[in-house]
C-alpha cells in the first residue's frame, strides 16, 4: 500500500469492504462481475429524488438513456 503525497492511494492486492464505498468522481473498472452466488443489481434510488441511468460514449452523449 503506498499513500503518496498527493494522497493518492496505491494497493497492489485485493480490497475487501464489509460496507459501502462511495465516490464522489469518476469510478473506472476493467470488469464488473457479481459476488459469487449473487445477482449484479443497479439501484437508482436516490433519497426519494428521481434517478436516470444513462450511458455516455466518449464525447459525453448519451449512447443509451
Amino acid at each position: 500500500m503506498r499513500i503518496d503525497t498527493n494522497g493518492n492511494l496505491t494497493v497492489g492486492g485485493n480490497a475487501d469492504f464489509a460496507k459501502n464505498v462511495a465516490v464522489h468522481g469518476t469510478l473506472a473498472a476493467n470488469i464488473i462481475s457479481p459476488l459469487p452466488n449473487q445477482d449484479v443489481a443497479i439501484s437508482l434510488e436516490n433519497n426519494g429524488a428521481v434517478s436516470n441511468f444513462k450511458i455516455q460514449g466518449a464525447s459525453n452523449s448519451a449512447v443509451l438513456a
